[in-house]
């Protein structure tokens, strides 16, 4: 965070304001109008965090996006194992363990194609800067009154 701060007064800015105009409730719901300004933040916190280029960002983001539906399908499916009581504890295991493969499997593939638009260095930082942004959002909602 501290790159934001003192490399783009006008990120930060950006991103403030963004927050700012969320309701504590949009965090609890869906509604899409707060999830978009979520994704907005978040396009200012990697664009800083991972030094990205007009055309870096331009490339990177739909990739990303593609990236972050077949994970959350993975973990919706991981979700939905739990609650079906048709399958024993041993067949959830099997179905759990065939599912994080699938995830490993999502994620070699999208970093091969993350080294097509970014460096190698940027784009080993993407998991970090996913944590931290995860983190910075957390600590915001808790700040909130």
């Amino acid at each position: 965070m501290k790159t934001l701060l003192t490399h783009s007064p006008f990120a930060i800015a950006v991103l403030l304001l963004a927050f700012l105009s969320l309701p504590l409730q949009g965090f609890a719901q869906d509604n899409s109008d707060n999830q978009e300004k979520i994704k907005s933040m978040q396009a200012v916190f990697f664009a800083e965090q991972l030094q990205l280029t007009p055309k870096e960002a331009q490339d990177f983001w739909p990739l990303y996006s593609n990236y972050r539906d077949e994970i959350k399908n993975i973990n919706q499916q991981m979700r939905g194992i739990e609650s079906d009581g048709s399958l024993s504890p041993e067949q959830k295991l099997a179905k759990k363990n065939q599912l994080e493969e699938q995830k490993l499997s999502i994620s070699k593939k999208y970093q091969e194609q993350f080294k097509k638009v970014l460096p190698v260095a940027k784009v080993a930082q993407i998991d970090r800067v996913e944590r931290e942004f995860k983190m910075w959002i957390l600590s915001q909602v808790k700040q909130r009154p």
